[in-house]
């Protein structure tokens, strides 16, 4: 089960105890994240398209050509900000990763302090300044080097935010995954909502194998008419 999921299940947001809590969820810009995070990632679809990733140049190379993942995408499909401060170190950080721990998570094993990466803990020392960051470009660019990671030959694992592929291969590869639609959808809503993904695709490289050999009519494009994101070869 994925961490968002968990928070989705926690019975969090009805508690009128918790209104501190959800504040800082909603001012965040992330708040749409605990609803589209697919509860499990499609093995059969994510290795479909990881293995068509070419990572010189972070495009899908299909049969008709080259497509990738933009950050139209991520604004569209996850409903969060792709514009605003990098999520990156910041420059000016003096305080250590076991501060750091202590002053925020009430860690006090300094052991522990040395194992684990926070820079990610860095960023959220002001949790009113989380909404100026631009978290979609943040994820799209670790979706890309885990894409890139993942393509190698002998690799057989993957990280990122597997929702992201997976919504962005319902959206636009009509005809390749047929997702179930959900019926309560609203256009206002994060695209990622538009779809309920399936868990009928199978599990092993022989389902692999048939969504290899799908000839390239079967790749029915869909795009917003306001995007055009195709790259000729």
């Amino acid at each position: 089960m994925s961490k968002t999921s968990t928070l989705r299940e926690w019975n969090w947001w009805g508690n009128p105890n918790n209104g501190i809590f959800k504040g800082y969820i909603q001012r965040s810009g992330l708040e749409h994240l605990i609803r589209c995070s697919y509860r499990n990632a499609d093995k059969i679809v994510v290795s479909t398209f990881v293995e068509r990733w070419h990572p010189e140049t972070n495009t899908f190379h299909m049969p008709f050509g080259e497509m990738t993942i933009t950050l139209d995408d991520v604004s569209s499909i996850l409903g969060i900000l792709v514009s605003g401060a990098a999520v990156a170190p910041l420059g000016d950080d003096n305080d250590t990763n076991f501060e750091l721990l202590v002053k925020y998570l009430g860690v006090t094993d300094e052991e522990t302090g040395t194992r684990v990466q926070i820079v990610y803990l860095r960023l959220l020392r002001n949790l009113d300044s989380v909404v100026g960051y631009s978290w979609g470009s943040g994820c799209l660019a670790w979706l890309y080097r885990q894409l890139g990671q993942a393509s190698r030959s002998k690799v057989k694992q993957i990280a990122g935010y597997m929702t992201l592929l997976e919504a962005w291969v319902y959206e636009h590869m009509h005809g390749v995954v047929v997702p179930d639609h959900d019926l309560d959808y609203l256009e206002v809503q994060p695209r990622a909502l538009r779809w309920i993904p399936r868990r009928d695709n199978g599990t092993t490289s022989v389902d692999v194998q048939k969504y290899r050999q799908r000839p390239a009519q079967t790749y029915r494009i869909s795009w917003p008419a306001q995007t055009f994101h195709i790259l000729t070869t």
